[in-house]
């Protein structure tokens, strides 16, 4: 008696469990990996010009101004990260001068310590 009752549900676990972990070990289309995030970093080279470097030193001191080193590191890393995305600009100064990104007048105002 206990062998019938537990024989429909053995059999049925039997049937479905490789369905289920077949589910389990399926992996999506859209992994990235860091590498190849490393890799797609590193393909656009960039040469900084003079302008670039002031641009990038204005965005470091308006929004970092009363801040850790830390924190003028972190916008800095910011800025860089905006402009391998290619999405905010092809050059430092478009990436620090876009609208509404970075503090107000940070290509015009005068650097005053």
């Amino acid at each position: 008696m206990i062998a019938t009752r537990w024989k429909t549900p053995l059999l049925l676990g039997v049937i479905t469990s490789p369905l289920f972990l077949a589910a389990c070990s399926q992996t999506t289309s859209h992994s990235l990996s860091v590498a190849s995030l490393t890799d797609a970093a590193r393909s656009r080279p960039y040469r900084h010009t003079l302008k670039d470097k002031e641009c990038l030193q204005r965005a470091m001191f308006f929004e970092s101004n009363r801040s850790s080193r830390d924190g003028m590191i972190a916008v800095g890393t910011v800025v860089m990260n905006r402009l391998r995305s290619g999405k905010h600009g092809n050059t430092i100064c478009q990436v620090v001068g876009e609208r509404g990104q970075f503090a107000p007048g940070v290509m015009t105002r005068q650097m005053n310590s």
